[in-house]
């Protein structure tokens, strides 16, 4: 779940990248999970990220601002 400064809650699904290059080390749970968000982005330890851009438009909106 995601949660937007616009009030906004959406969900991204990451599994279409988990086959994807250097994106397939997603799979290991333990490195998954370790990513803080820096500045709107998702930033693993290896140096993978996910921007805000890429966060917010791909995801499925569950809640819109009231």
């Amino acid at each position: 779940m995601l949660w937007f400064d616009n009030e906004e809650q959406k969900i991204f699904d990451l599994k279409p990248y988990l086959n994807k290059g250097i994106f397939s080390q997603l799979k290991n749970v333990s490195l998954c999970t370790s990513a803080p968000v820096v500045a709107g982005s998702v930033e693993w330890p290896n140096g993978l990220d996910l921007s805000y851009d890429t966060l917010y438009l791909e995801s499925i909106t569950i809640k819109k601002p009231d």
